[in-house]
């Protein structure tokens, strides 16, 4: 297979590298390309097909604007459906993404305090929260950022006790939506994390923010960086793109879930916990290379990733247990 013809799911692609592709698209290319455009045109040269058609039409890139930050900024369409969800669940500490390492030596809280600082600064998710005004959920970025939460200690058990902070859930009204905790180890070691709410960090954010983390702490004196476009900019823009097809989906879908009813399962398919019928569950199989493989191709054949096959066969497995043909089935991630 040459080049030209190499197929970016048979390569291993993914949704997070579909948005990483387009990225790159708008910095080298300048050029507006939509994630669905590399599930349409999954080879290099359907791609640069498309991309050559886009450019006679003259869709180029759209600028980034900067936004006010006089007032609160709508949530971006992703953040919203995570903020739906959040409303629907008990155990609000599965939103917790955790940045935890174990540190080999001590770590000077004073100066890592100092860096935490100057990370506020820099990112401002890290000063949001978030508040409800009549057009819906909207992230408030306070000026300076929130009292600093250093969740410092020694404990009897401090592997434990640092497991259990972890899972501490978060206020989103008042902030800050993130926490840092430190336990120190009896053989000098030290655990570290910085758990920040899912509403304001996805897996790219997770490794900007221990990279920015890492040069502060190395250079407390030195202010990170700045950057040219902060969050609400982009959420801004985001939701400017979404604008005008907003009403055609939501007419969309709301004739497509006319009269939808809850299917009844006959027992739980995994065991919650009590209260919470939203609990996460987790199941772990290991599948062997030969199915995983076939399952790679045939995600490959449709052009897709191997998320939708597998939930593909989950619908099918949910169509053995109600018996029923039409099912409404969603999930935030892929």
């Amino acid at each position: 297979v040459t080049l030209r013809e190499s197929d970016f799911f048979r390569l291993g692609g993914h949704s997070l590298l579909a948005m990483r592709a387009t990225l790159l698209c708008r910095e080298r290319l300048q050029i507006e390309l939509p994630v669905r455009a590399l599930f349409e045109h999954p080879t290099v040269a359907a791609l640069a097909t498309a991309v050559r058609e886009m450019q006679k039409m003259g869709r180029g890139q759209q600028e980034l604007a900067h936004v006010a930050r006089s007032s609160a900024v709508p949530l971006s369409p992703q953040q919203h459906a995570l903020w739906l969800e959040v409303q629907l669940r008990a155990d609000a500490g599965a939103y917790n993404v955790r940045i935890a390492f174990s540190a080999a030596g001590p770590l000077d809280p004073a100066r890592l305090r100092k860096a935490l600082v100057h990370l506020a600064h820099t990112h401002e998710v890290l000063r949001g929260r978030i508040v409800q005004e009549s057009r819906g959920p909207c992230l408030l970025f306070d000026r300076d950022p929130a009292e600093l939460e250093l969740d410092w200690a020694t404990a009897e058990d401090p592997e434990a006790d640092f497991a259990r902070a972890l899972r501490r859930s978060f206020d989103l009204e008042r902030g800050p939506l993130w926490r840092c905790v430190l336990r120190p180890l009896p053989d000098g070691r030290a655990l570290f994390a910085m758990v920040v709410h899912h509403l304001v960090i996805d897996a790219a954010g997770e490794q900007v923010l221990l990279r920015d983390l890492v040069e502060a702490y190395a250079r407390p004196d030195r202010p990170l960086a700045s950057r040219p476009y902060d969050f609400a900019d982009l959420a801004a823009y985001e939701n400017q793109q979404l604008s005008a097809e907003r009403e055609g989906l939501e007419r969309f879908w709301a004739g497509e879930l006319a009269g939808v009813e809850a299917p009844e399962l006959p027992a739980p398919l995994l065991p919650c916990s009590p209260g919470d019928e939203l609990a996460s569950v987790r199941a772990r199989r290991t599948l062997p290379q030969a199915l995983a493989a076939r399952v790679r191709e045939r995600a490959a054949e449709f052009g897709t990733t191997s998320f939708h096959v597998y939930f593909a066969a989950y619908i099918a497995l949910l169509r053995i247990y109600t018996c029923r043909d039409d099912l409404v089935v969603g999930s935030l991630v892929s």
